[in-house]
């Protein structure tokens, strides 16, 4: 089961792979926090505190990595000189999904995504007609729904507290759950008692 950690980009690279001579953009990241716990990486067991991974550039792939670059990591240049000298995307935020692979006899961490923080990613929009057509033909209906209140009312009943999930410990056969360092945060739905 592949895992997805929040991540900031330190350094890309152009490199070319020993096996068959690919070009590929190399990206490394560092890791920050698990998608499905919010726990920070370095308190999760055997998690590796870096990723990474090739954007490859070939006649089959090269438009996908200027999509990744461009609308996943933020890049604007039009040279990929640019990204072998300097880093002009360090810092830059991604989800980075990977998993384990093994690699003669060893298991080491393999990216298989990068995908953009906040979604939205790939979606098609419509074209400007449609959309205006479309939001024509439906606004009066949006503007007769009403509206819900943003906070529940005061006597309202509280959902159940529910367990933390537990994230594997990441250790290529186990399936254990290990999380270390951190309890769970009691939810605070008061509106009054925001922290800030």
């Amino acid at each position: 089961m592949p895992y997805t950690y929040l991540c900031s980009l330190t350094s890309t690279a152009i490199a070319v792979s020993q096996q068959k001579g690919t070009p590929s953009i190399r990206v490394a990241f560092r890791t920050e926090s698990d998608i499905e716990t919010g726990v920070l990486v370095a308190e999760i067991e055997n998690a590796p505190a870096a990723l990474y991974g090739d954007l490859w550039m070939s006649e089959k792939t090269i438009e996908r990595t200027i999509e990744t670059l461009r609308d996943v990591l933020g890049w604007q240049g039009t040279n990929f000189e640019e990204l072998n000298s300097g880093n002009p995307l360090r810092g830059a935020q991604a989800w980075v999904v990977w998993d384990y692979e093994e690699y003669e006899g060893k298991f080491h961490p393999r990216v298989q995504w990068i995908n953009a923080v906040g979604g939205g990613g790939g979606l098609k929009k419509a074209e400007p007609d449609v959309a205006a057509r479309v939001a024509a033909q439906f606004n009066s209906l949006l503007r007769k729904s009403s509206v819900p209140t943003p906070f529940p009312a005061a006597n309202a009943q509280q959902p159940k507290a529910q367990p933390p999930r537990l994230h594997r410990s990441g250790s290529p056969g186990s399936s254990d759950p290990v999380v270390t360092g951190l309890a769970a945060q009691p939810r605070n739905d008061k509106a009054d008692d925001l922290p800030f």
